[in-house]
């Protein structure tokens, strides 16, 4: 993958392969930059003064846009225009703010990249892979690399220190500049390889933040007693005058929390694929898997299986599993593990040896989602142009035709949008179709 898709040289291949003799220090190498930092910088409170400043970056780039208070400015696609704004934000809260003037069509061609690369599978032969991403993903490295050497050389470039700030207009967040140190004091990396695990980081959040905060978005302004709910349950933690969010508290709320969960189960499907390491890892009574053998796994296949939720969670299934309900995964308090419980079931999550490595943590994607909703939905007013019932029978994509990558409506998706006004805390959300 990080050859043909992330376009990372030859040489540097043999970090994610294993090379002979060197297992347990390659292996420490790739825990410490797809866990140990993740976990360290992406999870808990560590996160917060990181999305406190995707917030601002997200707040001033919409403010920035001349929307009026008065009156409504009509986006046609907003689907294209969203992916821009997040993408901007994205890029500028992890890397900084200075890649976009050195690099200004970073914003372009990672769109390109994503657009060409939405169906690639890890296992699929190169020659069956589409060439569009090429030409982007080379333009993206060559930008990341005269950034790295403008902001990233030398010995000592990160600054990580408690003292320091969590961001740097210049150099990046400091999980992207550890991470660039690790990478940059190992034997055999060199600048493109590490350009390439700068765009992967890139990518892996991209991929995920801007689907489910746009299908997020959607739903709401379709539902508009939900919208109103949602937004209300977002107020009680937002202070408007210094602009600020009290986002993990947003996050714990029930009804966003399953409204999350059921927008990357309907509009959010992954792929996964894992090589069996072992012998004969056994399946079920019936099938073994051999060693060697690549699997591809497919949320799709459990985010539409009815049998399997109906044995998970009866509830679930009280609606179609083709139909959106954000509150699908909501229990009530009688039916909720208790806190020892719920330790158990977290213990036993992390027994095993399957890995996700590589993925980063959903806190990130979470607290973004909710971020963006926030800033979208106190400090601006959104109106869909036309009916929903227009909406999910022209544009919404059949659940069951796209097994895995990103999904995009099937045509331009109208909205309106314009400044709120200033004034006291705002309790509802403000639909009118």
């Amino acid at each position: 993958m990080y050859e043909n898709l992330y376009g990372s040289p030859k040489d540097s291949l043999k970090l994610y392969a294993g090379n002979k003799g060197n297992e347990e220090k390659e292996a420490g190498l790739l825990e410490c930059v797809h866990s140990i930092l993740p976990q360290k910088y992406l999870t808990g409170p560590s996160l917060a003064p990181l999305v406190d400043i995707y917030i601002s970056i997200l707040s001033r780039n919409l403010n920035e846009k001349m929307f009026q208070v008065g009156s409504w400015t009509q986006i046609e696609d907003f689907w294209s225009f969203f992916t821009q704004v997040i993408c901007r934000c994205t890029i500028e809260t992890l890397l900084g703010s200075a890649i976009l003037k050195q690099y200004p069509g970073i914003i372009k061609d990672y769109l390109k990249f994503a657009e060409a690369t939405a169906g690639f599978l890890p296992c699929l032969p190169r020659f069956l892979a589409s060439a569009a991403y090429e030409g982007p993903r080379d333009r993206l490295l060559e930008g990341v690399v005269k950034w790295l050497k403008a902001n990233h050389s030398g010995s000592e470039f990160a600054n990580i220190g408690d003292d320091d700030p969590v961001w740097d207009e210049h150099k990046g967040s400091k999980f992207v500049q550890e991470r660039d140190d690790v990478f940059a004091k190992t034997e055999g990396v060199d600048l493109k390889s590490r350009a390439a695990e700068i765009l992967s980081v890139i990518h892996g959040s991209n991929s995920i933040i801007i689907p489910c905060a746009f299908w997020t978005i959607i739903e709401l302004l379709q539902q508009p007693q939900l919208g109103k709910q949602v937004t209300a349950d977002i107020s009680q933690h937002h202070l408007p005058q210094p602009g600020e969010y009290d986002v993990s508290s947003i996050l714990n709320t029930p009804l966003i929390q399953s409204m999350h969960t059921e927008v990357r189960r309907l509009r959010v499907p992954t792929v996964t694929t894992r090589t069996n390491e072992v012998d004969n890892l056994q399946l079920d009574e019936q099938w073994r898997l051999p060693k060697g053998t690549t699997v591809v796994l497919l949320s799709r296949d459990i985010s539409l299986h009815a049998d399997f939720w109906a044995k998970a969670r009866p509830r679930t299934i009280e609606r179609p599993l083709e139909e959106f309900w954000a509150e699908r995964f909501l229990i009530s308090s009688r039916t909720a593990p208790s806190v020892k419980r719920e330790k158990q079931l977290k213990d036993n999550s992390n027994s095993g040896s399957f890995s996700m490595e590589g993925l980063e943590p959903l806190d990130l994607v979470l607290n973004d989602s909710d971020a963006t909703l926030a800033v979208f939905f106190t400090q601006f007013e959104l109106q869909l142009c036309d009916d929903s019932e227009s909406l999910a029978a022209g544009l919404l994509p059949p659940v069951r035709e796209a097994a895995f990558g990103t999904v995009k409506p099937l045509d331009e998706v109208a909205v309106r949008i314009r400044k709120r006004k200033i004034g006291p805390v705002f309790n509802g959300l403000n639909i009118n179709l």
